[in-house]
């Protein structure tokens, strides 16, 4: 799958063909949950094969950040 980042590279949605599993204390990975709330997987989480996430990368001081309702999307940091 074509993955998309900001333009600095501090988020990336990142969506994959095959089922992921994820670890706790991961706090940079981001679920979209309902009522459009992000949040981190549980110990043990997983996602099935054609589903998306997006990642953090390690350092960055992201607070916030705004999905604009196209395929890509812009990092705010506050």
């Amino acid at each position: 799958m074509h993955n998309v980042a900001t333009s600095d590279g501090t988020v990336t949605f990142k969506g994959s063909y095959d089922a992921q599993s994820f670890v706790a204390e991961n706090k940079n990975i981001l679920f979209l949950g309902d009522g459009n709330t992000l949040y981190y997987p549980q110990n043990g989480a997983s996602i099935g094969a054609c589903r998306a996430y997006f990642e953090v990368a390690d350092g960055s001081n992201i607070k916030a950040f705004k999905l604009n309702g196209e395929v890509s999307f812009r990092a705010r940091e506050h």
